[in-house]
């Protein structure tokens, strides 16, 4: 039962991209589902309210209405994002977005298994939905743990996703942490679905029964440790942004809670309160997790698609979901991170036409992932997206620098120049493109030029960091740069902006290329206390430790900068140098598994590369 299929290191749900008679949204669309062969059949048992349709022709698949839930066989334990235990019995998985299982509570796991031989972040859940076809799917994938997933005691490949069927047995890490998977027709409301893909909920929905769980299990937290919700207010928005102003953080969290309590039906609370959650557990605050986010975010969603003014509904959707997808992607689940996003797309695609910010909403979202693509380097795909954008709004400039952007990186720099030139005449004052602009030709050493778009973009705004620092670096990389001009720009920069730290990073490479070790060493360091996890630091830091012989503290920092992110090249490099100079047996094995990791990275890289230049040609 199941069969696995790979989508990459960090299980992306896609296929192949070539394709030219639909666009990315429609092409992943496709893949999510897709449809049963017209000469497969199967067979359905009478039907009545607890009926299991078992669809032999695609596996793992059922009606889309399904309510797909898993079931403890032994007595075991499992809490939720905020640690409570969820009741004996099944444990109804969610429509939309991923379950994270592991064993860690604060962190992304939603749901927390406290035994040993569970890894901190061990495997992840989801539920898939076509709307076209009416069916639905579960999907189990091992994230890498270090005691593995069984399905039907059969274990599987970690990073692909297996899909399961009703009545199949999920084990993780040992045989007592076994879940029965289980997936019964909804009746009544809780199955009833819409065009976009959501659950037309009611006002207390599964979704916002969670939401109001992990909300006062926060409140109680927060009361036994002497933290309150400041005094009731007529207008709370107003006491909520007052609250943030002043850098009260905490309490306008609290407010939010009591809010979200006291008025669960309202979807915009819960959004607000997903975004001030996010905010907490990137600053690591007390009982802060990506999993209460996730559980905040669908109430949200639950709320929003209840909306009957279908314009407002969808907007509202759409809006949360581009929140969503962004979160994820920073998890690193990309594949649900694509999914969330094309239903973000959806929503907007189906706006009526006299909604006048429909052509601008659905580009910005198209660009917000068409960025998050890039920065994983899949140049084609975020290529395209920015094509679909581009088709629905041709002057959007946040759109047209990111497509130049891209065109550089692919070689087509005449193409990126005209994509800057346009983007820059649809809004003179648009700093990002003609930071970019300078930068390529910088890079083409064509300093003139540069010197001149940087100049038009100083007098615009002489206090921007990311003018002054675009252009220091050009001056400072470029063969017929002026280093002297490229440190007195980073010192104004630094001046006017103190924890600016890309100007610090760029003029600390500046003295390491030309062997100021010392003050290369304290701008590094600079860096690193205002984010200790800046991979790209680290890795100059330990570049430049193993120039000073340094060796330990080289690796030392570098395997810092790896755990941060695992396909970080230039680390991935420095380290096997590193270790290479040590030249013992052991290390010099680690050396060539991680130059050969390196040369896989960059093959893959070349290959995106000339995928793009094909398109703009």
């Amino acid at each position: 039962n199941g069969s696995n299929g790979s989508n990459g290191a960090n299980g992306s749900s896609r296929k192949s991209l070539d394709v030219s008679s639909r666009g990315v949204a429609e092409t992943l669309e496709a893949f999510e589902t897709s449809p049963p062969s017209a000469t497969t059949s199967y067979s359905m048992p009478p039907r009545n309210e607890n009926t299991i349709r078992r669809l032999f022709s695609k596996a793992g698949t059922q009606e889309i209405e399904s309510t797909w839930s898993i079931e403890p066989i032994n007595a075991i334990e499992v809490a939720n994002a905020v640690g409570k235990p969820f009741p004996v019995g099944g444990i109804d998985l969610p429509r939309h977005g991923p379950i994270i299982v592991g064993a860690v509570e604060n962190g992304d796991n939603d749901l927390v298994i406290d035994i040993p031989t569970v890894s901190g972040r061990h495997g992840r859940l989801e539920v898939i939905r076509d709307r076209a076809n009416g069916l639905s799917k579960c999907l189990v994938m091992d994230l890498g743990s270090t005691n593995g997933i069984w399905v039907n005691r059969s274990k599987i490949t970690p990073y692909k996703e297996c899909s399961l069927f009703p009545g199949d047995v999920v084990c993780f890490a040992e045989p007592k942490i076994s879940f029965k998977i289980d997936a019964r027709l909804a009746t009544g409301v809780e199955g009833l679905t819409d065009t976009d893909g959501g659950s037309r909920g009611v006002p207390h929905g599964p979704a916002v029964i969670a939401g109001l769980s992990v909300a006062e299990t926060l409140e109680a937290q927060a009361a036994s440790v002497g933290i309150f919700a400041p005094p009731a207010s007529s207008d709370a928005d107003a006491v909520f942004r007052k609250l943030l102003k002043a850098g009260e953080f905490q309490s306008a969290y609290m407010l939010l809670l009591g809010e979200a309590m006291k008025s669960p039906e309202d979807g915009a609370i819960w959004a607000k309160l997903a975004g001030i959650e996010r905010q907490r557990a990137r600053r690591k605050l007390q009982n802060s997790t990506v999993a209460t986010t996730r559980v905040f975010l669908r109430a949200a969603v639950e709320r929003f698609d209840a909306i009957k003014d279908q314009d407002a509904r969808r907007v509202s959707l759409a809006r949360v979901f581009s929140t969503w997808a962004m979160l994820e992607f920073d998890m690193r689940n990309d594949g649900p991170a694509r999914i969330i996003f094309q239903k973000g797309v959806r929503c907007l695609s189906k706006l009526s036409d006299n909604v006048m910010e429909k052509n601008t909403l659905l580009a910005k979202l198209l660009c917000n992932w068409a960025t998050r693509e890039w920065k994983l380097k899949d140049l084609t795909v975020a290529m395209r997206l920015c094509s679909e954008a581009l088709d629905v709004d041709p002057d959007n400039p946040f759109v047209l620098t990111l497509a130049g952007k891209i065109s550089d990186q692919a070689g087509k720099h005449q193409i990126a120049r005209q994509q800057f030139q346009k983007a820059i005449a649809a809004d003179r004052k648009y700093m990002p493109a003609l930071q970019a602009w300078g930068k390529m030709e910088a890079q083409l050493n064509r300093m003139e030029i540069a010197r001149k778009v940087f100049q038009s973009a100083y007098i615009s705004d002489p206090n921007s960091q990311y003018i002054l620092q675009a252009w220091a670096h050009a001056e400072a990389t470029s063969p017929s740069g002026n280093l002297a001009r490229a440190r007195e720009l980073y010192a104004e920069c630094v001046d006017k902006h103190p924890n600016c730290r890309a100007a610090l990073h760029g003029w600390a490479k500046l003295e390491d290329d030309n062997a100021c070790y010392a003050d290369a060493k304290a701008l590094y360091e600079r860096v690193l206390a205002l984010k200790p996890t800046s991979k790209r630091t680290l890795s100059c830091l330990g570049r430049l430790e193993r120039l000073l012989g340094n060796l330990d503290e080289s690796e030392a920092l570098l395997r810092r900068a790896i755990a941060v992110d695992a396909q970080h090249v230039a680390s991935l490099q420095e380290l096997a140098l590193t270790l290479k100079a040590r030249r013992g047996q052991p290390q010099l094995i680690e050396s060539k598994e991680l130059t050969k990791k390196v040369a896989r990275i960059n093959s893959a890289y070349r290959i995106q590369v000339s995928r793009v230049r094909k398109q703009c040609e």
